[in-house]
């Protein structure tokens, strides 16, 4: 494996103390990818994100969740009301982040590659002379 410091491209063209809209973040995220290339510290590399399996573990990762979250609130909203639960809303929002938890689960039984690292997205294509 290779740990490899990426510089990430600010939206205001690097001029972060004029725009404040990075909020003094560091502009360096370290990414973990497959050593297939014998890189070594100090060489500078292309990386590579093929565009399906990073939209599939956006999808997976982001949508499924939300998708419990409304479902499970919706469904209990309606049941607890049919029932007269005071308070329902509070139980209904509570039983929606249950089927957050509940579906981060199931994907991760699922699909054991989304929550492992990067590698498995992210590779390396060549070094950089």
């Amino acid at each position: 494996m290779a740990y490899i410091a990426v510089e990430r491209q600010e939206a205001c063209g690097g001029k972060c103390e004029a725009c404040g809209g990075c909020a003094g973040q560091e502009n360096v995220s370290i990414v973990e990818v497959k050593n297939d290339l014998g890189v070594e510290k100090g060489d500078r590399v292309m990386l590579e994100a093929p565009e399906g399996k990073l939209l599939k573990y956006s999808l997976l990762l982001y949508t499924v969740p939300l998708i419990a979250f409304i479902l499970g609130l919706v469904i209990s909203i309606y049941v607890f009301s049919r029932m007269n639960i005071e308070s329902y809303e509070i139980y209904s929002f509570l039983i929606g982040l249950f089927c957050v938890g509940l579906a981060i689960i199931v994907i991760k039984i699922f699909d054991e590659n989304a929550f492992i690292s990067s590698s498995n997205v992210i590779r390396l294509e060549r070094i950089i002379k």
